[in-house]
């Protein structure tokens, strides 16, 4: 894990634009949703960008999901080049954030780090690793690329589906140590969901003895609780927003048989989230379709 302090360093009112999953260089990539993403973050003089792991591609040869006409083998610098490419824009304006990694990073372990080059590259802050707490003035984020798992639902009501969906992402994030974030934002699902919270945020207050990893009643945490205006606070899981940050990669192309479309998965959906900040608060938390 990773903690960035952004305390007094943003202005009071900006948009940040949370995506991941671009996969590049696989050719399933949609370049239209590239340009798109660049053009939003790039459209406000305080906007920015923050992408959240499998940035690109790496499967192994004995991969059951490589295919030579998809991953042709691991070229790096080809990969990196191309990724340049994409992202220019963004760079061009210095409007990354923060970038992190994912579980097609972790293949690179102990060979080659392609965060660290594309961090540098964005001149931004960056880490190999899959979780991140962002601490801004009057809110905390923790964002999460999972190495596993789905986000599915086998239920034919689009509601119970949507709610059973919320279930399946509290479950799987509400072991990490991010008790003080109200916002939850998770990649690797390869969808777009936003799940506001049932009511305005409660802020409750700890004793000041609370020690680090210390258990109490209603909060589980393995880092110190937030300190909002040098308060103790913890956020209850029904009063956060939860997320899901989408993807580049198509599940269904004309002219490719991508893995998704072998296994018949659920089309991937193309799109972001873009979290809007007013007087250094929360506003919105919506999806944006690329």
């Amino acid at each position: 894990m990773l903690t960035l302090d952004y305390i007094d360093t943003m202005p009071s009112n900006y948009y940040i634009y949370d995506w991941g999953d671009i996969h590049n260089p696989n050719p399933a990539i949609d370049l239209k949703a590239i340009k798109k993403y660049n053009d939003l973050v790039c459209s406000h003089k305080h906007a920015y960008g923050v992408l959240g792991g499998d940035l690109n591609e790496y499967i192994y040869h004995d991969d059951k999901r490589y295919q030579p006409n998809i991953h042709k083998g691991t070229i790096f610098n080809d990969e990196l080049e191309n990724f340049k490419f994409m992202f220019q824009k963004i760079k061009d304006k210095r409007r990354m954030l923060y970038i992190f990694g994912g579980n097609h990073e972790d293949r690179h372990k102990g060979k080659f780090s392609p965060i660290d080059f594309i961090g540098q590259w964005f001149d931004c802050d960056y880490t190999k690793m899959n979780l991140v707490k962002a601490i801004f003035t009057e809110y905390r984020i923790c964002d999460y690329h999972p190495f596993s798992g789905t986000l599915n639902s086998n239920a034919k009501d689009d509601m119970m589906k949507e709610f059973n969906e919320l279930l399946s992402m509290k479950a799987k994030l509400r072991k990490l140590p991010a008790d003080d974030c109200l916002l939850m934002m998770s990649h690797h699902w390869h969808k777009v969901r936003v799940f506001r919270p049932s009511k305005k945020p409660r802020y409750i207050s700890l004793p000041p003895t609370t020690k680090r990893g210390h258990i109490l009643k209603g909060f589980n945490s393995t880092t110190e609780p937030i300190r909002i205006k040098n308060k103790l606070s913890y956020i209850h899981e029904d009063d956060r927003y939860y997320a899901c940050c989408g993807s580049a990669l198509r599940g269904y192309v004309e002219g490719i048989s991508t893995y998704i479309e072998k296994r018949g998965y659920e089309p991937t959906e193309i799109g972001c989230i873009k979290i809007e900040i007013k007087a250094d608060k929360v506003n919105n938390v919506e999806k944006v379709f690329l």
